[in-house]
Order: structure tokens, then C-alpha cells, then sequence
């Protein structure tokens, strides 16, 4: 029994060490100059986990096109509401 209680301290230590990891990868990607050389490739490769270059990038042009559509939709709006208030009775 003594065996499988230290099988499960040191899967729960490994666990441990593992989401520190990633709460420094986190920051590290946050910081000035972004992550070092070398972690992108491995989140790329599957070596280590986080979220690739392609869902980066199509995430970022997400967000540019969420924007663009959120500023023609004011547009609309504003033009509706200029047009709507000459067709208002009096």
C-alpha cells in the first residue's frame, strides 16, 4: 500500500509542477519581447501545450474582422437614424 500512496504524491507533485509550468509560459508570453525563441515551435509541434501560430493568427484576424463589422454596423445605425428622423410626422 505504501507504494501506491507515493505513486500518487509524486503523479500529484509531477501535476503540480506541470500547471506552474504553464501559469510561466503564460507570463512569459505576456512580457515585452513575448515568449523566448524556441516555445512557439514546440506549442506548433505538440511538444508543449498552449495555443498554436495558426489559431493565434486566425484569432487575431478574427478580432480585426469583429471590429471592422462592429464600426460598419454604427455606421448603419447612425445613417438610419438621420434618414428616420425626416420621415418622423410632425
Amino acid at each position: 500500500m505504501a507504494h501506491h500512496r507515493g505513486d500518487r504524491r509524486w503523479r500529484a507533485a509531477i501535476t503540480r509542477i506541470e500547471d506552474a509550468l504553464a501559469r510561466v509560459r503564460a507570463h512569459v508570453r505576456g512580457l515585452p519581447g513575448g515568449a523566448p525563441p524556441g516555445l512557439d515551435a514546440d506549442i506548433d509541434d505538440g511538444v508543449v501545450d498552449g495555443v498554436s501560430s495558426d489559431t493565434q493568427a486566425e484569432l487575431a484576424a478574427l478580432k480585426r474582422r469583429n471590429r471592422q463589422l462592429e464600426q460598419e454596423n454604427e455606421i448603419l445605425r447612425r445613417a438610419a437614424a438621420y434618414f428616420a428622423k425626416d420621415t418622423l410626422p410632425k
